[in-house]
């Protein structure tokens, strides 16, 4: 047997038992379903330091969907949007995010669907419950094959009731580099 056959199959098996040794599953996100009153400012990604082009106010609403074998496999989020400043103020939106454990990426993922744009976002994300944070990487297709890479942190307070969001991204024609404040966003469960 080669090296490199060798180096295959340890890697291969190294993969199997870091993933069978994460016994996450959706219940771990279970602080998320409720009703939240949300609020978003959204930034031009290529104007660092500017003020936000618009913000958003409204609600997300999470519950668990999709059964299988009695088991709930799916939490839904679906957000309803207000603008109410900036240059897009008036517009009203919707999204619905899917929540899964994936066994197969060893992570959870989050697949994002929006009334007011053509493309679909997905991220994979880890949740750690001692600094009770997500942090999440992903893409969204933008226009003419161009792609929005993102990262972003949700960081929750003590008991899951309220939360801030800060997403940085960076476009397909930026150096990899550079990635600037796209989003901050917070959060507040009302039910």
């Amino acid at each position: 047997m080669s090296i490199k056959t060798i180096s295959v199959i340890l890697l291969l098996l190294s993969t199997l038992f870091v993933q069978s040794q994460n016994k996450s599953t959706i219940k771990d996100l279970d602080f998320l379903i409720g009703t939240w009153e949300v609020e978003f400012d959204w930034y031009d990604t290529y104007k660092p330091g500017s003020k936000p082009e618009f913000s958003e106010k409204g609600t997300m609403v999470c519950s668990y969907d999709l059964d299988y074998r009695g088991t709930k496999k799916f939490i839904f989020c679906r957000y309803s949007l207000d603008t109410n400043e900036g240059r897009l103020k008036g517009r009203y939106r919707e999204t619905l995010e899917m929540i899964q454990w994936s066994k197969l990426s060893g992570s959870f993922e989050r697949t994002g669907v929006f009334s007011n744009w053509p493309a679909t976002g997905f991220e994979t994300f880890t949740f750690n419950p001692q600094t009770r944070t997500i942090y999440a990487e992903g893409e969204l297709g933008v226009t003419d094959g161009k792609l929005e890479r993102f990262a972003q942190t949700i960081q929750f307070n003590e008991n899951y009731t309220e939360y801030q969001r800060r997403n940085v991204a960076n476009f397909s024609d930026m150096p990899i580099t550079e990635y600037n404040l796209t989003m901050t966003g917070k959060g507040k469960k009302v039910k």
